[in-house]
């Protein structure tokens, strides 16, 4: 048989490495999530590389939907454990360190007080750079203090 030519019953090989992907990947993906691991960790816990979470996001729908849902519980777990923690004594809890780790690693957090100011006049005499810097000091404690509370 010439080298161009192949048996009509054996599909040509794509050529690679195989891939790692099976359908139990959703599922430990799942449980990587639910024990709030990073992408780093869920891609050891399946022992590939992190791009490859995303190539398998590409190509596999169902992997998509888990991957998602993953990260997800991830944020979730975080979170709880954010809420708990601030029910513990300050002395036991690092709140500044965890609300600083949630908003580098999850969109929609931010370790930064809001402060709006829509509702003030610039135009009045009330509003000099130190009120404004004392108001955002104030709106900071004042947030800690409800966070503390809860």
């Amino acid at each position: 048989m010439a080298d161009t030519e192949r048996a009509p019953d054996k599909p040509k090989h794509p050529g690679g490495r195989p891939t790692k992907y099976t359908k139990t990947a959703c599922t430990q993906i799942i449980e990587c999530g639910r024990q709030g691991m990073c992408l780093a960790e869920m891609a050891d816990e399946l022992d590939v590389a992190r791009a490859t979470l995303f190539n398998w996001a590409e190509e596999h729908p169902e992997f998509l939907d888990a991957f998602t849902r993953a990260q997800e519980l991830a944020e979730s777990y975080w979170a709880k454990q954010l809420r708990t923690g601030l029910q513990k004594a300050p002395s036991e809890f690092q709140g500044p360190a965890n609300l600083k780790y949630m908003a580098q690693r999850f969109k929609g957090w931010s370790e930064k007080a809001h402060v709006d100011t829509k509702e003030v006049d610039p135009a009045s005499e009330a509003e000099t750079p130190d009120d404004r810097s004392a108001a955002r000091r104030v709106a900071m404690l004042l947030t800690k203090g409800a966070l503390s509370a809860e």
